[in-house]
């Protein structure tokens, strides 16, 4: 018996003790690529954001973010990359991170990078920053690392 429920081919065999069959099973069907997002705030002091698994090839079809707050509305994000290595590709259009000063569809973006080459450091000009991580369904590599801290306005 063969039944396909969602994007799963379930066989089912019945095998007596003396009778054993072996059937190729053939799907010529392309499933869905799965995404898997969620997102964390980090609002405390000198700490550290990196990519899933760093230092391991990072997952495939991944997108992340982080939001940094800090604890009172006088301090702004200082950002300082201590390793990058992203998928190369033009535009970064595979993985790539993506730096805004804010946390609304309409805050500035800071840069997009990918690639092998250390980002500068940045500094909000607000209150908050995010980062978005992006990677497609290609290759990995291992990553960013980057600490934060607060600093006065």
């Amino acid at each position: 018996m063969v039944t396909r429920m969602f994007n799963q081919v379930l066989v089912l065999f019945s095998v007596g003790w003396t009778v054993s069959m072996s059937l190729p099973v053939q799907v010529n069907q392309t499933l869905p690529v799965s995404t898997t997002s969620y997102g964390e705030t980090l609002n405390k002091e000198k700490r550290t954001v990196n990519s899933p698994f760093y230092g391991e090839a990072y997952p495939n079809n991944v997108d992340i973010e982080w939001s940094i707050k800090p604890p009172a509305s006088h301090f702004r994000i200082f950002l300082d990359f201590l390793d990058f290595q992203l998928q190369d590709c033009p535009r970064c259009s595979c993985d790539s991170l993506t730096i805004i000063d804010g946390n609304k569809p309409t805050s500035p973006i800071l840069g997009t990078f990918c690639g092998f080459v250390l980002p500068p450091p940045f500094a909000s000009f607000g209150h908050v920053m995010t980062l978005k991580f992006h990677s497609d369904n290609q290759t990995s590599y291992n990553g960013f690392l980057a600490s934060y801290h607060f600093i006065t306005d």
